[in-house]
């Protein structure tokens, strides 16, 4: 705790991890309430959604669906990892 306000929870009963939030959502193993900043590699294993605006620095490597160049060139398609759009 923070100044009397809970910073994180972990739900026993789900395994859900909330940040920021107390409310589980009931589907997510991971909340948070407000913004995330990685700093290095984020891997994702699975389906994507974006709601709002995406914003990357750098080059986005995808092996289906989707892919955008380090110059901001958009594909979609089927890609073999290495290989330019």
């Amino acid at each position: 705790m923070t100044g009397g306000s809970e910073m994180a929870r972990f739900v026993n009963s789900t395994g859900d991890f909330l940040i920021g939030t107390t409310t589980d959502d009931g589907t997510d193993k991971l909340q948070v309430g407000g913004s995330a900043s990685i700093g290095g590699a984020l891997a994702v294993a699975g389906n994507t959604t974006v709601q709002g605006t995406f914003m990357a620095q750098g080059a986005i490597a995808s092996h289906s669906t989707i892919r955008c160049n380090a110059g901001g060139d958009l594909s979609m398609g089927s890609f073999t990892a290495g290989t330019a759009p």
